[in-house]
């Protein structure tokens, strides 16, 4: 049995799912037809939500990739802090 909580994670694995299989397909030679009906049929519906959302995502792409910079930054900084301390035994914050 399904609990509440989780129907909408489920929800979201089977609409990857699909979207997978639709790219797939697609790609593939003798299947081009689903990509034909994609582009005619679903895109058009869909594509001012993507665009939409399009800006967000670039957004919260860039912050979290300067969080990670920041982070791995922080992390060479220790790493280079600790290694000059115990070379020349001092303690250099």
């Amino acid at each position: 049995m399904v609990k509440p909580n989780n129907k909408g994670f489920i929800l979201n694995i089977v609409a990857i799912v699909v979207v997978l299989g639709i790219v797939f397909l697609s790609q593939q030679a003798n299947y081009d037809y689903i990509g034909d009906w994609f582009k005619t049929n679903i895109y058009p519906r869909v594509s001012h939500e993507i665009e939409s959302r399009g800006e967000e995502v670039q957004k919260e792409v860039l912050k979290q990739k300067d969080m990670v910079a920041q982070s791995l930054w922080d992390k060479i900084k220790i790493f280079f802090q600790e290694k000059f301390n115990t070379t020349f035994k001092t303690n250099v914050k």
